[in-house]
């Protein structure tokens, strides 16, 4: 794959994989933006609390996901959930606590969303 310019991706080896193939927890490591997730389509909880995140993106091939906790990062707008490259219809849980909202838009894409938690 080639590297992309301004984005981290992550890779995880297979055995930290096969260790939790379901969640991947990002918190507390100072994180400007959210990374691309190389081969992660089976988790099902992604947390990347505690950053300084300003834009949700590169949600891309997670179509298991079900909670991701963005709470205590910097995010003033949510606007991200209406692509069809970011498949979150199984989205239940958003956690958005501590940041800066001002705005949020195209929530009513995340149909099965049980949890919102500003």
């Amino acid at each position: 794959m080639k590297q992309i310019p301004n984005v981290i991706i992550v890779y995880r080896r297979p055995l930290e994989r096969q260790a939790n193939p379901e969640k991947i927890v990002l918190d507390s490591r100072n994180l400007q933006a959210v990374p691309l997730l190389e081969g992660e389509e089976a988790i099902k909880v992604l947390v990347l609390s505690n950053n300084s995140i300003r834009k949700i993106d590169h949600l891309v091939s997670l179509p298991n996901l079900q909670v991701l906790d963005f709470s205590s990062n910097k995010l003033a707008e949510i606007n991200c959930f209406w692509s069809p490259s970011n498949n979150l219809a199984g989205l239940r849980q958003l956690l958005l606590g501590n940041n800066q909202i001002r705005n949020i838009k195209n929530l009513e894409n995340v149909t099965n969303l049980e949890i919102l938690d500003l």
